[in-house]
């Protein structure tokens, strides 16, 4: 009963924000219920999964557990998080169990995700299942199961993105404070989405060069960042630290990889590859260009976590925004054949890279 007390408090909470801020970007189909549909049965194997898993599953699952659990008697608040501290508290005082909290984390974490994807102009169940193929396969599944403060981070996050397409930038502001009391490597994600949407534009082909020497972001010696860890925030006392926990080779190579043919098919692609017009028009959507430059900020996070411990918890926040990116491509494909023929090697190339890329414990 607490857990669905739980949903039904998040869902009440999630709606009012909908109608409160109701954003003038470049698309509003999540302010109209028809087209959660899609996404919300698409997304919730992956929710139930992560909602009711057992509290062996995921590194720290259990640790949250005696933390909730403590907090029920002991009100001892996280030094530089101390919203996660007041929000447990909080719930664990109205009687939600942590069986509750879990649902309400994953309920979050995965309307979040949803609410991304309708920022799409196309809702497909075809292009739905791409989403859902890039999110499970490059770690925002795995990591939902045990990073639960980042993940309520990573939800916030995404939930801002309507406010700052609606240009709401007291509203992003607030969301961002609540963020980074949630989880302190928010504040980066925040200040990078607030830029890539309003600040900076370039186009296709500069994105193409980007992601080409994104590698170079390997070279980076971790004493280079040695005066941020020392910062008061705990995620920062990990940068500086010694080659253990650091990303498999093959993950940031793989999303490499996609990230090149993507800008490859956007920047030289012929005008009839193209629904009418829509090439052109891609780059002036800032939808869009958030998600070409959370490509292209991925590729180099994930380069860096290679020698740069836990850099990829940053990768994280724009993993939504870069399977986005590809949904966006194969929504404006004209061909019938050839955008089927791009699905089908998308859900291989995903089935395969799931496979290896989730054999090691990544993030």
């Amino acid at each position: 009963m607490t857990a669905v007390l739980g949903v039904f408090v998040l869902l009440f909470a999630f709606s009012a924000y909908l109608f409160l801020y109701r954003a003038r970007g470049d698309n509003g189909a999540y302010l109209q219920a028809r087209f959660w549909f899609i996404p919300v049965v698409v997304l919730s194997p992956l929710f139930f999964i992560t909602a009711f898993r057992g509290l062996e599953i995921g590194i720290d699952t259990f640790s949250y557990y005696l933390e909730y659990m403590e907090c029920s008697y002991i009100c001892e608040f996280r030094r530089s998080e101390p919203l996660f501290s007041a929000f447990i508290t909080f719930l664990s005082g109205v009687g939600i169990d942590f069986r509750g909290f879990l649902v309400i984390q994953s309920l979050a974490f995965y309307l979040s995700m949803a609410l991304v994807f309708l920022c799409s102009p196309r809702q497909t169940f075809s292009l739905c299942i791409c989403y859902l193929l890039f999110v499970a396969t490059f770690g925002l599944f795995a990591f939902g199961l045990s990073g639960i403060r980042q993940s309520l981070a990573i939800s916030i996050f995404l939930i801002s993105f309507p406010l700052l397409l609606s240009k709401s930038y007291i509203g992003y502001g607030i969301l961002a404070s609540a963020a980074v009391l949630v989880h302190n490597t928010a504040a980066l994600p925040f200040l990078g989405l607030f830029f890539f949407a309003v600040v900076i534009k370039t186009d296709a082909r500069l994105f193409l060069l980007m992601t080409f020497f994104s590698p170079l972001a390997a070279f980076l010696s971790p004493d280079l960042f040695v005066n941020v860890s020392n910062i008061d925030f705990k995620q920062a006392g990990y940068l500086g630290q010694g080659s253990y926990d650091l990303i498999n080779l093959k993950v940031p190579l793989l999303f490499y990889i996609l990230a090149l043919a993507a800008f490859i098919i956007v920047a030289f692609s012929p005008a009839t590859f193209w629904i009418s017009r829509s090439k052109p028009n891609l780059f002036s959507s800032s939808v869009f260009r958030v998600c070409a430059w959370s490509v292209v900020f991925i590729s180099f996070t994930l380069w860096l976590a290679t020698s740069v411990r836990l850099a990829e918890r940053l990768a994280l926040y724009f993993m939504p925004f870069a399977a986005l990116f590809f949904v966006l491509i194969f929504g404006h494909l004209r061909n019938t054949y050839l955008v089927l023929a791009f699905k089908i090697l998308w859900a291989m190339t995903m089935a395969i890279l799931g496979f290896y890329v989730n054999r090691n414990l990544l993030f």
